[in-house]
């Protein structure tokens, strides 16, 4: 695809700007006409019969046309801003069925997000309780079954035993 010069996008842009439509939509038929512009130079036109031919289709009556149906479509009739979706379905079949789920998307989000986090806090919750219930039935356990004995380390055998001895011979002296 040909690129085209900032000097070329401007010259397109003053064509645009003359012809009167709001800020809104002056990018996007900039935009639109670039496009077209580029398309006709790649087929061989110069950049000044490919403007010529993109003017003549963009003229002032066409663009006025243009700013009128966006206004329309951006006004309801009851002076509220259109959303998206009035946007979308402007002059379409909206009793199929698609028209009501997107008007009920955001609704059905909250209720899923909602669900899904309540869900998933019970199952970290239940699992929390399982592992914690489980640890403290087995310690429980081990207490019960098990088999304490003391087990003496070897200093204190000795230290028994000299004070037995110790003991056996202040007994055997007194005796005496």
């Amino acid at each position: 695809m040909y690129l085209l010069t900032s000097e070329q996008i401007e010259a397109l842009r003053n064509h645009v700007l003359r012809s009167g439509v709001s800020a809104d939509l002056l990018t996007e038929l900039t935009d639109h006409l670039a496009c077209d512009l580029e398309n006709a130079m790649w087929e061989g036109n110069s950049f000044e019969t490919a403007l010529d031919t993109v003017i003549q289709g963009a003229d002032l009556k066409n663009m006025a046309q243009l700013q009128e149906e966006y206004d329309s479509i951006l006004a309801l009739p009851d002076s509220q801003p259109a959303t998206l979706n009035d946007i979308v379905f402007l002059n379409r079949n909206k009793a199929y069925g698609a028209y009501d789920l997107r008007m009920q998307y955001s609704w059905a989000a909250e209720r899923a997000l909602l669900w899904g986090f309540l869900l998933f806090a019970l199952a970290i919750f239940s699992l929390s309780w399982h592992v914690n219930h489980n640890v403290s039935h087995r310690r429980s356990e081990s207490v019960k079954h098990a088999k304490v004995r003391f087990v003496e380390p070897e200093w204190m055998q000795t230290a028994r035993k000299n004070t037995a001895l110790m003991q056996k011979k202040a007994d055997n002296q007194l005796k005496k």
